[in-house]
């Protein structure tokens, strides 16, 4: 042992009595701080003092690379919170007789973080109550626990072979009339509870619908699988390099509604799908980076505004709509609750039959559910939404470049979408590939604040936006209101460029 650490110790020594105590702390057996509190009786205030301190202690803990203290409970590794470390430390001095003091317990934590032995890497399987699950073959096979698997999260109930889920699979085909998607949710929930060792798909999911749809409740029972501790609860606004270390270790995110018109950040959603490092930046402690091999799924009512033009969100996203609404006398409302307590032995085992096939063939994402994103993709292209909605193409249309970007942004802020620079909205536009030349509007032309224009401005020929469409979809919005109901850009007569009224 390094001088320096020594040194800490004795510091930590020097301070102890020699009157016995009992001795007890958690995890470490007390025949270990017995034997710690023997030699600190009988052995000089010196370096060898320090290194039986660690070789009693560290059998007991480990580091789990992200600068906390982490131990085994006989059926999983666990981690202590900062306030909880530091309050068995100040027990375990106290314990052997020592006066706990503001620099000694930081610095026992650190030396126990530094020193232990590293969290053995995750082995494959799935840990639950009563055993590890191994595939062996097409088979999965119950063993002992043991801390050389790894397993930092362990389901909250037993393992059965026997064990059914009937209310389960008729829920299922009431809310999920589509086999191939039920089949698709049963490899899904398969390839969650792999866990750290499932196949890399570079995917999440996106659960859509209104109320009463099942949604709900197939989020509440995939969260009661996996149990509340191995579950995060982030919502994809929430997804940021303060709250991302709550992702760490969890089988499975179940994010919440997110408000439509919040525009939802995709950068470091596409790291954490894609196995990149993420800064994490938790308060009070040092920051660091780490990768995120967790479930990500997220259930809302409405479509969230995906800020991404580049197409990387979109190929990753898994989008599911829950299509069948109940009416009020259909519904259960305890019926998550019956399927907590009742089923979830029985829903594993659906579950399990996903997770082999998911091993075999990866998680294989259904044409129905490819073709939900392609929607949700064109829902989230602003400018296509509002060609589609509120502009009229005409040949012999001409509209001047700032109206159609001013009626655009009105039309943003009553839709919930993000305003792009004026710049990125001509690029935007040309993409959509419309047949749209450069132009000059005419002398005489009605601006959108409904002014007569002698001057000629830069405009596209080939659009225009129908009085009526104004109307409805930008004066009603929640921006400035415009001061006249004409349309906005005129339609010429080919022979002379003059405006048709």
């Amino acid at each position: 042992m390094q001088n320096n650490t020594a040194q800490q110790f004795n510091n930590i020594i020097s301070v102890l009595p020699v009157a016995p105590k009992p001795l007890k702390w958690n995890h470490v057996p007390a025949s270990a701080l017995t034997m710690l509190r023997n030699v600190i009786q009988v052995t000089p205030k010196a370096a060898a003092i320090s290194e039986t301190y660690m070789n009693e202690l560290r059998p007991y803990f480990a580091n789990g690379g992200d600068g906390r203290i982490w131990y085994y409970d006989g059926a999983k590794w666990c981690v202590e919170s900062d306030l909880d470390a530091e309050t068995k430390i100040s027990e375990l001095i106290r314990d052997v007789g020592g006066k706990p003091t503001r620099n000694l317990v930081p610095g026992l934590q650190f030396e126990l973080t530094r020193l232990s032995q590293r969290v053995p890497e995750s082995a494959s399987g799935i840990n639950v109550a009563n055993g590890f699950l191994q595939c062996v073959g097409q088979q999965w096979v119950l063993t002992p626990h043991h801390k050389n698997y790894g397993q930092r999260y362990q389901l909250p109930f037993d393992y059965d072979p026997q064990a059914t889920c009937p209310l389960w699979m008729s829920f299922l085909e009431r809310m999920q009339p589509s086999e191939e998607v039920r089949r698709y949710l049963q490899n899904f929930f398969g390839w969650v509870v792999l866990g750290h060792n499932r196949p890399h798909e570079e995917k999440f999911a996106i659960w859509l619908g209104d109320g009463a749809n099942g949604k709900s409740v197939a989020i509440g029972v995939l969260k009661a699988l996996v149990g509340d501790e191995n579950a995060a609860t982030l919502s994809l606004n929430e997804l940021n390099g303060k709250s991302v270390e709550l992702l760490a270790n969890k089988l499975v995110n179940v994010g919440s509604e997110t408000e439509r018109t919040e525009r939802v950040e995709t950068a470091i959603l596409k790291k954490l799908v894609s196995g990149e490092p993420v800064l994490a930046t938790p308060k009070y402690r040092h920051h660091y980076t780490m990768t995120c091999n967790t479930a990500l799924v997220f259930a809302v009512n409405d479509v969230p505004v995906i800020d991404d033009r580049s197409g990387g969100t979109w190929r990753r996203l898994m989008l599911v709509e829950w299509p069948v609404t109940l009416e009020e006398h259909e519904r259960d409302k305890k019926l998550q609750d019956k399927l907590a307590q009742q089923e979830l032995p029985g829903i594993l085992n659906w579950a399990l039959e996903g997770a082999l096939r998911v091993l075999e063939e990866g998680l294989v994402v259904p044409t129905s559910v490819t073709a939900s994103g392609s929607r949700l993709r064109q829902e989230n292209n602003a400018i296509a939404l509002f060609v589609e909605d509120a502009v009229q193409l005409h040949k012999e249309a001409v509209i001047a470049k700032g109206d159609l970007y001013k009626a655009f942004k009105l039309w943003c802020l009553s839709h919930g979408h993000k305003v792009m620079s004026e710049v990125n909205f001509g690029k935007e536009l040309r993409r959509l590939k419309l047949d749209l030349r450069d132009a000059k509007t005419p002398a005489g032309y009605v601006d959108i604040e409904g002014y007569r224009l002698n001057s000629r401005l830069n405009a596209y020929r080939g659009l225009m936006i129908p009085a009526e469409r104004i109307s409805r979809e930008i004066q009603h919005g929640d921006g400035p209101r415009l001061r006249t109901n004409n349309a906005i850009g005129q339609l010429l007569v080919a022979a002379n460029d003059e405006m048709a009224y």
